[in-house]
């Protein structure tokens, strides 16, 4: 009987580190997985002023849309004018929805037409939110 207990110790003690070794394993990989990469996420770049298409609005900006996540995604952005003007994108009013899903790191270019609204002289700049749908 005693030679017994030693060897129940030992594999006791084996399971234990086992499972330690694995917990250990499970936690780094939830943790770096944690960090990566969102799989839908989009950047939008700073509005830059950009010529306006012929008999366009007194000024345009143009801003750059990325997915910056891992997998395709369609991408719908709104624009918000600033106080006092009105703004839409130059292709499709004030929400714009990309035609198809756009691939991680691929880059969508969107033109918008700033105008005031009566009574106000002064350009703001928009403000333009994207989102994966």
């Amino acid at each position: 009987m005693d030679g017994i207990a030693p060897i129940r110790r030992m594999s006791v003690t084996n399971v234990l580190v086992v499972l330690l070794v694995v917990g250990i394993a499970l936690g780094a990989f939830l943790l770096l997985r944690s960090f990566g990469a969102p799989a839908s996420a989009v950047d939008v770049s700073e509005l830059t002023g950009t010529p306006c298409p012929v008999g366009g609005e007194p000024a345009c900006f143009q801003t750059s849309i990325t997915n910056a996540g891992t997998i395709p995604s369609t991408v719908r952005c709104d624009v918000t004018p600033g106080p006092g003007n009105t703004a839409v994108f130059t292709s499709s009013g004030t929400t714009s929805t990309d035609a198809g899903p756009l691939d991680p790191d691929a880059t969508l270019p969107l033109v918008l037409a700033v105008d005031t609204t009566p009574g106000n002289v002064r350009i703001y700049l928009p403000k333009v939110t994207c989102s994966p749908i």
